[in-house]
């Protein structure tokens, strides 16, 4: 894995690949990880929303390392998570024709994973599938689920602690 350095995963976008798409790298800082995709879809993306690997429009295969917010169209569609969001886009951001390029965190700690349902308790492990709304994350309900995390506190405001370990 490569080192980030001289910026904040959080605070990148670029509408120029600039590193390896689904390259993995570290934030020598925080030790965390996080992996570099090309956002998908006219869905704002928020920090602490879920990103799923988008498919093709043609078939279910997952489009290489595009990943999506997108959960009522757009090419969401396979529920594979593919990290958790840490740099905002507007929806003419990720929709746009010539596509924004950001970092989705896969390893380490995010403050406010989003989820409108209040139903993930302290200890709960969550996915995307099954989520009730763009980009929320949702409780693990089958040993199937691909897992995003681990929650640290309940969710009582709409968002929750959590520590972040997608399989990658």
């Amino acid at each position: 894995m490569a080192q980030l350095l001289g910026f904040t995963p959080s605070t990148y976008k670029s509408q120029t690949a600039e590193f390896t798409l689904g390259g993995l790298y570290t934030d020598a800082s925080t030790g965390y990880i996080y992996r570099y995709v090309k956002a998908a879809d006219s869905i704002a993306w928020v920090s602490g929303m879920v990103a799923e690997a988008a498919v093709t429009t043609t078939t279910t295969a997952t489009a290489a390392f595009t990943a999506t917010v997108d959960r009522a169209g757009g090419s969401s569609g396979n529920r594979i998570p593919i990290g958790v969001v840490v740099s905002a886009l507007t929806a003419g951001e990720a929709g746009n024709a010539t596509p924004y390029y950001v970092f989705v965190l896969v390893d380490g700690y995010h403050s406010a994973v989003r989820e409108a349902g209040l139903a993930i308790t302290k200890g709960s492990k969550f996915t995307t599938a099954a989520s009730p709304a763009d980009g929320d994350a949702a409780a693990v309900a089958a040993y199937t689920d691909h897992v995003v995390g681990i929650a640290l506190a309940a969710n009582t405001t709409g968002t929750f602690p959590a520590k972040i370990k997608v399989a990658y």
